[in-house]
């Protein structure tokens, strides 16, 4: 084949080449832009979906403003029991843990020594008391007799000093008398205060003394009962406002306990800022009279510092934190959302306070905002199950 039959196959091969290939390409980008270009099936032209969310209506009600803390619950008063006198232990009145009133007999030292020393006591004021009264009569005779001149000055100056000195003999056997009767008493130990007793640290027969290191027994005060902790130093004006008008409510529970709380208020506020941590040391004071608080224990605490009066109250979960600032979605009565900034004075639990940007009876999106925006239809799918409503 020549030279030039070989370039004009070429050529043919060529243009078909390009013809079946013009073919092959022409089907496909037609119909891809029949899918992209809105026909009647296409995504541009067709409905957009509702997105599901979950609402609620702004409500008003009065909310209480909380500081969330915890605490450990200390007994109102400790006493250590210890004796006055010393002497062997005769006689315990009580059982370890036992709860007992304030004047309840605890435990009685030997009497015995005691009494005996009352008896001798008793004794010698008799004694003394017979001789300062003899003295008192030689007194009188020697004033008649030195009038009449029957005995010199000197004479009566001594029956008079006599005298004297067994009169205060006398008072000296009285305070004798008293002390005695004084030690006799503490040999019977009573309850100082009203409280539950601790383990027992001395038994009967043991020998008990005054210079004794450890104390008998320990008492603690636990109706009513206390419950110290801490608050940041930024709440110091209010804590201090408030209990100024009366003293704040403060709740405490057992940390991790599902039971209701216990109900008191703040008592006391340190005299100082904790330096170190920042804090201010705070006590509550609970009645305490069904014995669920226990000293030592660590509890959850909860003051409240004020009520925020007919407030508008949404869920928290209906508020988002955007760039700039704090927002929800209001529903329309189209069913569509409208974006919307507030401002939240204060949380409670699940409970936010809008200050404003927000009315009562608005209704809020609670659950749902990814798939939302401004102007977006919505599809509410609220049930009792949820524990929501429209």
């Amino acid at each position: 084949m020549s030279a030039s039959s070989t370039a004009a196959v070429r050529r043919v091969l060529l243009c078909l080449g390009a013809l079946a290939v013009a073919a092959g390409c022409g089907r496909p980008a037609a119909q891809t832009d029949g899918a992209a270009g809105g026909g009647p099936g296409g995504r541009r032209g067709g409905p957009v979906p509702a997105v599901p969310v979950l609402v609620s209506a702004a409500v008003q009600k009065d909310v209480p403003q909380l500081l969330q803390t915890v605490g450990t619950v200390e007994a109102y008063s400790t006493v250590d029991v210890r004796p006055q006198v010393s002497g062997t232990l005769v006689k315990v009145s009580f059982n370890e843990g036992q709860e007992v009133a304030a004047g309840a007999p605890l435990f009685m030292i030997d009497p015995q020594p005691y009494q005996v020393a009352l008896d001798q006591a008793n004794a010698t004021l008799a004694k003394d008391s017979a001789q300062a009264k003899n003295a008192e009569a030689q007194r009188a005779r020697n004033e008649d007799l030195l009038k009449r001149g029957i005995i010199s000055q000197q004479d009566y100056d001594t029956s008079s000093t006599t005298a004297a000195s067994l009169a205060a003999t006398v008072k000296a056997d009285q305070a004798q008398i008293d002390n005695a009767t004084l030690q006799l008493q503490y040999t019977r130990i009573a309850a100082p205060v009203s409280g539950r007793t601790g383990a027992l640290l001395v038994h009967e027969g043991n020998v008990v003394r005054t210079t004794d290191a450890n104390p008998m027994v320990v008492i603690n005060q636990i109706v009513p009962i206390r419950v110290v902790f801490g608050l940041p130093a930024q709440y110091l004006t209010q804590v201090r406002a408030g209990q100024a008008a009366s003293p704040l409510p403060t709740t405490a529970r057992a940390a991790g306990s599902t039971d209701a709380v216990s109900r008191g208020a703040v008592s006391f506020l340190d005299n100082a800022v904790d330096a170190a941590t920042g804090t201010l040391k705070v006590k509550g004071e609970f009645a305490n009279t069904d014995r669920k608080l226990w000293p030592g224990e660590l509890v959850e605490v909860s003051l409240q510092l004020k009520v925020a009066a007919k407030a508008t109250v949404v869920p928290s979960a209906a508020v988002q934190n955007g760039q700039k600032g704090q927002y929800v979605y209001v529903v329309n009565s189209d069913q569509t959302v409208t974006f919307r900034p507030v401002q939240v004075s204060l949380r409670n639990g699940d409970d936010v306070v809008i200050a404003s940007g927000l009315k009562v009876g608005e209704q809020v999106v609670t659950d749902g905002q990814l798939g939302l925006t401004p102007g977006a239809k919505i599809q509410v799918k609220n049930d009792a199950a949820r524990g929501t409503r429209p």
